[in-house]
């Protein structure tokens, strides 16, 4: 059921943990991260997005995970060990909103998410059409600006919603903020902007690069145990500030064709080494 939010401060708390240093992305070690001005490797952008979500829920209720939306903008990073803390207020009106911010060790805001049931930011409606599943890891070509141009679509991906693999892996990656409740007959909002980030690795060859922004529309409940078609296009691919980035839309599709959910995610896939003194 829906709460109504009102004009109180929302907040929770945990420690930060890098499950991802092993990973293929070398951003999230600390020899991969160092090059680019970070002072080791960075806990996951994903993991930073489900820390903004028991405040969210707490506030909101169950129903957002089914059918709310979620938008956050990554601003710096987070270390593993960091006591993050995410603060803000739940404000009433029509549509119900929150604005909150992620702080850092160091008092630094990391992080900063909207949140509600209705309204939100516009995000893509039409529908992506299927495409052949991805390249074969060894095949997949390195990911540039010339390889992932504007209306490019992405190889689509097969998930099954297994809730006893899925919710031990949130609880594991996440913390405190993965213990998906039971009652709750949604997948963690954050497998949305998670499977981003599997589609766009599953199609190209990156090396160290950067989550930066997410923005997730839950648009239909789904089932456990359903099977999702995971599928993308680059919506911008551009240079700035020497980062190349991309933006993919993503949208998520029911065994019986509707359409779940749909992201607006943001990355830059090689971002430019520090300076050198």
């Amino acid at each position: 059921m829906q709460r109504s939010p009102s004009d109180d401060l929302v907040q929770h708390s945990q420690l930060a943990f890098n499950y991802a240093s092993d990973s293929e992305n070398r951003m999230h070690s600390d020899e991969g991260a160092q090059p680019f001005g970070f002072r080791g490797g960075l806990v996951p952008g994903i993991a930073d997005y489900a820390f903004f979500v028991p405040p969210v829920v707490a506030a909101l209720g169950d129903d957002w995970p089914q059918r709310g939306w979620m938008a956050v903008r990554l601003l710096a990073p987070v270390y593993d060990g960091d006591r993050v803390v995410v603060s803000g207020r739940a404000k009433q009106g029509s549509p119900p909103s929150l604005e909150l911010e992620l702080r850092g060790a160091d008092g630094t805001v990391c992080a900063e998410c909207s949140a509600g049931i209705d309204g939100g930011p516009e995000i893509f409606e039409a529908d992506l059409a299927a495409g052949p599943p991805p390249p074969q890891p060894e095949d997949r070509p390195p990911a540039s600006l010339d390889e992932l141009p504007e209306g490019t679509p992405l190889g689509s991906l097969e998930v099954t919603l297994d809730p006893t693999a899925l919710r031990a892996a949130w609880s594991e990656n996440f913390g405190p903020a993965g213990d998906w409740p039971g009652s709750v007959d949604a997948p963690h909002p954050a497998f949305y902007p998670e499977q981003g980030n599997r589609i766009l690795t599953s199609n190209v060859v990156l090396g160290p690069w950067i989550h930066t922004e997410s923005r997730t529309r839950h648009v239909d409940g789904v089932r456990w145990g359903e099977r999702l078609s995971v599928r993308a296009a680059v919506r911008e691919a551009f240079e700035k500030n020497g980062h190349e980035r991309v933006h993919l839309d993503v949208g998520f599709y029911g065994s019986d064709g509707r359409t779940v959910a749909l992201l607006d995610h943001r990355a830059i896939i090689r971002p430019r080494l520090a300076a050198t003194a």
